[in-house]
């Protein structure tokens, strides 16, 4: 915001048609112009006149086309995922609104789940990094996931596909 006065001109690219509440569109309003004050009751009113909205059907994009691979995980990364999940329900217990730590503890819990699901190597830095189900889903190799995603990359791009991989556990 200090240097947003600097340059002569400005653009914010949204990916969404709007954020959560008109709050979250202050900060943009503020960075575009900072000369002029907004709130979150006026601001949509003060980007109406810039604001511009392209659909997907404007920019004539092919249709999407989406390809679900479910991939298994190797029996030690599925002991290591059990091992959190379990961790986690354990905090979920009684957990209320005013018990913070065990909150942080519990996404905490849910990060290492997502990470172990796709690649046990992002929690080699982490504070499960020498337990030792970590230490044998990682003497694996690369996961099943991660060398699924690479195999389908390298096939598209071959076809001179563009990819974009989203990757989650179910």
């Amino acid at each position: 915001l200090n240097l947003s006065y600097l340059p002569c001109r400005k653009l914010i690219l949204s990916g969404t048609p709007m954020p959560n509440s008109s709050m979250d569109l202050v900060p943009q309003f503020r960075a575009l112009f900072p000369e002029i004050r907004t709130h979150s009751e006026t601001v949509v009113s003060d980007f109406q006149p810039f604001f511009v909205r392209t659909t997907k059907e404007e920019l004539g994009l092919f249709p999407v086309e989406r390809v679900r691979v479910d991939v298994e995980m190797s029996v030690t990364q599925r002991r290591l995922y059990e091992a959190l999940t379990s961790d986690a329900e354990r905090y979920l217990v009684g957990l209320n609104a005013r018990d913070r730590m065990r909150f942080r503890s519990v996404a905490r819990c849910v990060q290492y789940m997502l990470q172990a699901a796709s690649n046990p190597g992002l929690l080699a830095n982490s504070s499960i990094g020498e337990h030792e189900l970590l230490t044998e889903a990682l003497a694996d190799g690369v996961s099943f996931k991660m060398q699924e995603a690479c195999r389908i990359t390298r096939e598209w791009v071959g076809e001179e596909k563009k990819v974009l991989i989203w990757s989650g556990v179910v």
